[in-house]
């Protein structure tokens, strides 16, 4: 029977640590590398009309600081409520996310 039952753990290592480890490198990497990239688009298509007012650079690296900041907040949140046992942290990790997209 595969089915699972309540209190089993709902990860496989089957695949193994050195798997693991290897594919969060490479998606780390991967967001590291994106995040300069989008970085430079963003700060080339602001309006014209902000040019003189602010500058483009700064703003992207406003943005993305505030981006972090709000990206952890939301991870320390889900850590806080995913303690109690009967919840999964990995799940708990979206919840914040729900009043976005109702706002969205």
């Amino acid at each position: 029977n595969n089915s699972m039952k309540h209190d089993e753990f709902p990860y496989d290592w089957g695949a193994g640590v050195f798997v693991y480890l290897t594919s969060l490198s490479a998606i780390f990497i991967g967001t590291i590398v994106m995040e300069g990239v989008n970085t430079s688009l963003m700060s080339k298509s602001a309006p014209k009309e902000l040019d003189g007012f602010v500058n483009m650079g700064l703003l992207a690296t406003l943005v993305g600081s505030i981006g972090r900041v709000v990206g952890d907040s939301m991870i320390t949140v889900s850590v806080f409520v995913g303690r109690s046992p009967s919840r999964d942290f990995v799940s708990v990790t979206f919840l914040p996310l729900v009043p976005l997209i109702v706002v969205g």
